[in-house]
């Protein structure tokens, strides 16, 4: 089932996964880091730090949150672009993307407290407020190494609470931004949203049934020929 939701989502590549217990990580080294680091920043903030969704960077956070993201894109870039940190082993790059989930969910429910409450209701927060959640997610960086079956465990459904929670706060902001800036009733975005999933389940079922008919279609002409029908 674990590998399962990450199936659309990431390539899943044995040698780009890390692996912990003996067992493959269900995602890549990172998208692992991203997602821990997401849910592991959001249980802080959230559960322990007790600001619900009430995040505006000041200018400390704001440029420490610039810098990890700048630093994750470079390497990014340099993997993808031109393979220079080819060889960079997995471990190493599911520690730094700990750093980008961290960064992610500050752009996120920043954005969030933008879309929600009013400019004199965004408490600005420090650095030092949200600190411990990067501190968290190092911490969470070092569970790859017990290389133990219940670390495995943690780590693989730390990815996939992090990913619905990730995707979440994406399903949220056209919802705030109809409510809140275009004036819609909740219910009308609401009736919106189930008309939207009923035409995306019935596209895909179109797209996937036609995909099914050509593939099926391909056997049968190379059954043909092989057997000389055709």
């Amino acid at each position: 089932m674990i590998y399962s939701i990450f199936e659309y989502i990431c390539h899943q590549l044995a040698d780009r996964a890390l692996v912990v217990g003996g067992y493959y990580m269900p995602c890549c080294a990172r998208c692992a880091g991203i997602y821990c680091g997401f849910a592991a920043t959001a249980a802080y903030y959230l559960f322990v730090y007790r600001r619900g969704f009430k995040l505006w960077p000041d200018r400390w956070l704001a440029s420490v949150t610039a810098v990890v993201l700048v630093v994750n894109f470079v390497e990014y870039a340099a993997t993808w672009w031109f393979g220079f940190f080819d060889g960079l082993a997995d471990y190493p790059r599911f520690v730094l993307s700990l750093s980008l989930g961290w960064a992610g969910f500050v752009l996120l429910a920043a954005t969030v407290t933008f879309l929600q409450f009013p400019k004199e209701d965004r408490p600005r927060d420090t650095l030092t407020g949200i600190l411990p959640g990067l501190v968290l997610c190092l911490a969470v960086g070092l569970l790859p190494l017990t290389n133990s079956k219940p670390a495995w465990y943690l780590l693989s459904w730390a990815a996939a609470a992090g990913m619905v929670t990730f995707y979440g706060f994406f399903n949220y902001f056209p919802v705030a931004l109809l409510v809140r800036v275009m004036g819609w009733k909740p219910r009308t975005v609401g009736y919106l949203a189930i008309l939207t999933v009923i035409a995306a389940v019935l596209v895909g079922e179109w797209f996937l049934h036609r995909a099914l008919y050509d593939d099926i279609t391909s056997i049968v002409h190379v059954i043909y020929e092989l057997t000389g029908l055709a």
